[in-house]
């Protein structure tokens, strides 16, 4: 991601993004890029929302989280 992009437009855009990648059940890239997400935008108004989609995804990825929206559905 470019240093220059810190529009809220730019922050939506990386959060959809990571949300994408959760939905396409990609959840390691998620991660990646929630925590690329916090490292360019630290005072980010979306922080909370991203570090809690963060934890929800490294949940499904440990095998924790059944409610966890990348954990398959029975």
């Amino acid at each position: 991601m470019a240093s220059s992009s810190e529009t809220p437009l730019a922050e939506s855009s990386v959060l959809l993004a990571a949300q994408s990648l959760v939905e396409a059940n990609l959840p390691e890239r998620a991660a990646e890029l929630f925590a690329e997400f916090a490292k360019q935008f630290p005072d980010s108004a979306l922080r909370a929302e991203v570090e809690l989609a963060a934890a929800r995804v490294v949940q499904s990825i440990l095998g924790m989280g059944a409610e966890s929206p990348a954990a398959p559905k029975a």
